[in-house]
Formats: C-alpha cells, structure tokens, sequence
C-alpha cells in the first residue's frame, strides 16, 4: 500500500492555477462581471441568475504541448533534459477548473449596488518540473550521469462553496469602488507543498541515488491506518453519505474581494481588481502525510534483463526506505490570489476596444495573460465580442463571446480560446462560460453615464411623476 501511497504523493506533488476569464472582466452588462470585480454594478434595476444556469464555467490548460503535439512522432523519440527545458520552460502546468453558479442576486439602490451569490467551484490544477515528466515519459535514460531535479512540482485539488456578499458604491466622480466578503466551505482536498525531491543516475551502471521528502495534506473520504512503523493501509471509506459531505460545514474559510473603476477621461475608463484574499481551515476527514529518505538502488537497468515487476520492486524498495508517518491534524491550505487590470477605450457610441492583464499568484508561482479585445454593440443590447489572449506559452488563443438581450431575459456565451472547442487536440487550453439571466428594471437610463447605462432611482421616480402627469393631462382633457 505505501507504494501506492508513493505513486500519488509523486503525481500530485507534482502548483498551478489556471484562470481564464479574459473577455468576462470588461462585458459589464453581465451581471457576472462582479465575479471578476466587486466594483462593477448591474446595468439594471434588478439581476437575477437562474440557479445553476447562470454561470457554467470550464476550462483546461496545458503550457507546455497539446494532445496533438504530445502524441507526434517528433515527440515520441527522446525527450531529455535539454527538449524538456525547452518545450516546458522548466515546468509544466496543467490545469482544469469548473465552477457553477447556484445562485446569484443583485440590487441597485441609487449609487449603492448589493449583491449575492453562491458558487460550488471545483480547481486541479498541477506543475510537473522538466525533468519529472521526463522521467514519466522517457524513463531515466536520458539523464545518464546528471540529477533530475524534481523540485517545484506541487498539486492543489480544490473543491468548496463559496457564499459572497458585496457592495459597490458610485462616486459623484463617477468612479466606483466594491468591496465583497466570502465565507467558504470546503468539502474536498488534496494539497502538496513544492517538492523537494532528485534522481542521480549513474553513467555506466545505471543504478540510482534517490533522495528528498513528500508531503500532502488530505481531506478526502479515506481511512488512512498506520503505526510506529508506518501507513499500514489507505482505503475508501465504504459507505460515503454524498449528502453529508455536500452540506459538510466543518471546513470554513474567508477570503475577500476589492475592485475600482475610475473614468481616466471622456473615452478611457480604467480598472483593476484583487480576487481570493482569503484560506480555507480543514478539519474532517483530514490527514498529513509525510515522508523523507536516502534510498540507493542498484537492481537490473540499461541492458539488464528486467522482470515483468521491476517497477514495482523498484517503488517497493524506495518505499521501504521511507520515513512515512500519518496525522489526522487540521490544516490550512491558502486561496490562489488572483488580480486584473484592465482598459476600456471607447471609439464611438457602438464600438470599444478593451485590454486587461491578469495574474493568478500561488505561492512562488505567477501565471499571467494579456488579452486585447473588440467590443461592438450589433443591435440595441446585443453584444458581439473577439478577442487575441497571450497565455499559457500560447500565441493561438482566439476569443468570441455573445451577448443576447437586457431584460428580461439575457443569454451569453464566452470562449477565450474558441480554437480549443473546434480542434482541442490541437491546443493547449480549452475554455467556455455560458449562462442564462433575468433583469428586471432595465428601460431607465441615466445621462451621462459613460455608457454604462446604469439605472438611478432618481430617474424612476422622475419617469413616473411624467408618467402620472400626462394621464391626469388625459383625464382631465376627457372631462
């Protein structure tokens, strides 16, 4: 069973965060767009997301190859530490996020704008050094006489709800300022500090020098036996209550969200967001394992008749030289902080160009993308967007995205990287956020406003006082 426990404290210690949200950030008449800033406002009165199908959100990314490239003859022959340096640029990342929207309401009161909702969100995301996905994919021959260095390679599975609560206010400066609070509940997962971890194999006899320590953290519906001498056993649990581990309360956190619009002049409007200031504490089902060790192996290699179990000899072996030890004490893992900035230029009434700059920050990592996108306005409340994203060691990322309707129903699609819905073996990220929403006080505009045609309360009272002149005029003209 340690070998096993081995397998997977190897692969998933092997940190990484994918985020794509790129057109979403400036579409402000999406009531979504709070997601990404809390400074943004709903365009109408009222927004209403229809549960579950107002906001669907998926997405994978790969920054080093796609399936296409990996699968190729040319990337079949050997993959040694110098290809690896290159292709991967020291680390592969691959990541998937699905996040769903179980609830979403906002209301607009004068210059104050409240809202709330309630997100499940499901984040996996890895980094594999070089050398580590060398070792997978070649074996170890191709670092004859060097050390692969597996250091830098960290998993972070994340499954929790999230519940936010925020509020933005309008300056008379017409510069807007939101704030949003979160409480977290986490119901799954499995977390890896960076590795500390090197392979020396030696030139002529192939035998190995393997050293370094492991450490994940676990919240997961497993039992995990062991003793002085070590994990006995790790099994699933047998009957696992899917309901109670939905509504499970046990592993709260709280994080925070702040953002800005500031109107630069008549045509530009800038802002900037920061997103996930906050941890999540687990306390059930929680287990930290770790493990350290020299281990030297000199059992059959290069030309050596190897047995049907070798890999399974050689991971005993290594295994048993462990140190490993299980403990069931709380942890906390740390959110990814995420952070834009973003321009919006407005060329006429109808068209917009918009550019933002995004980072997602884990620990020592940052992963960044810039995104440059056109913004026409084809009918009345009828949106048609593109987009060119670098990302992800990517120069092939082209966005479209669509927006039907105000109120009271509107619909819309978003991809930041439509290449990978029509050829995703072909690419290296994958992304689509779809949704379904209501509106309800749309048809007051206020002057002035920057093309935001955001509703004032002053002008609905206004509206009906007109309103209820021009019928008493009629009444008492009819008289």
């Amino acid at each position: 069973m340690k070998k096993y426990l081995l397998i997977i404290l190897f692969i998933c210690s092997i940190p990484s965060f994918c985020q794509q949200n790129q057109l979403l950030y400036h579409m402000h008449y999406l009531g979504e767009s709070n997601f990404l800033n809390p400074a943004v406002q709903s365009t109408c009165k009222w927004f209403i997301g229809i549960p579950v199908l107002s906001s669907i959100h998926l997405n994978y990314a790969n920054s080093a190859f796609s399936v296409k490239q990996l699968a190729s003859s040319e990337r079949n022959r050997v993959f040694d530490a110098n290809t690896g340096n290159k292709l991967l640029n020291r680390r592969l990342f691959i990541g998937a996020e699905f996040h769903t929207t179980l609830l979403a309401l906002g209301y607009r009161h004068d210059d104050f704008y409240v809202n709330f909702s309630i997100i499940e969100k499901v984040n996996f995301p890895l980094t594999i050094s070089s050398d580590a996905f060398g070792l997978l994919w070649n074996g170890n021959h191709s670092y004859e006489g060097e050390i692969a260095d597996l250091k830098g390679s960290a998993s972070y599975f994340n499954y929790y709800r999230e519940y936010a609560l925020g509020v933005s206010k309008r300056n008379a400066n017409d510069t807007y300022f939101g704030i949003k609070g979160k409480l977290l509940f986490g119901k799954l997962n499995f977390s890896t500090p960076s590795s500390n971890l090197a392979l020396q194999t030696n030139e002529s006899s192939y035998n190995l020098t393997f050293n370094g320590d492991v450490h994940a953290n676990i919240s997961l519906p497993v039992n995990i036996e062991s003793d002085n001498s070590g994990i006995q056993s790790i099994e699933m649990q047998e009957e696992i209550d899917y309901v109670k581990l939905l509504l499970n309360r046990k592993n709260w956190g709280v994080a925070f969200d702040a953002g800005l619009i500031i109107p630069y002049s008549d045509e530009i409007t800038l802002t900037a967001s920061v997103l996930d200031l906050g941890f999540i504490r687990w306390r059930s089902n929680q287990n930290i394992i770790q493990g350290s060790g020299y281990f030297y192996y000199d059992g059959p290699l290069g030309n050596s008749v190897i047995s049907e179990n070798y890999i399974d000899d050689l991971v005993g072996a290594f295994t048993d030289s462990l140190e490993i030890t299980a403990t069931q004490n709380a942890y906390t893992t740390m959110l990814p902080i995420k952070t834009y900035l973003g321009l919006k230029y407005e060329i006429n009434r109808k068209l917009n160009a918009n550019g933002v700059f995004s980072t997602v920050i884990y620990r020592s990592k940052i992963i960044s993308a810039l995104t440059a996108s056109i913004e026409y306005e084809l009918l009345p409340n009828v949106y048609a967007l593109g987009s060119y994203s670098l990302m992800y060691r990517s120069f092939k990322n082209l966005g479209l995205g669509f927006s039907l309707g105000r109120g009271p129903l509107q619909f819309y699609m978003i991809s930041d990287n439509v290449l990978g819905l029509i050829w995703p073996l072909a690419t290296k990220n994958i992304n689509l956020r779809f949704g379904l929403n209501i509106n309800l006080g749309c048809n007051i505009k206020t002057p002035g406003d920057r093309g935001r045609n955001i509703p004032s309360l002053k002008d609905a009272c206004k509206v009906f006082d007109d309103r209820t002149k021009r019928i008493n005029r009629k009444m008492k003209h009819h008289r």
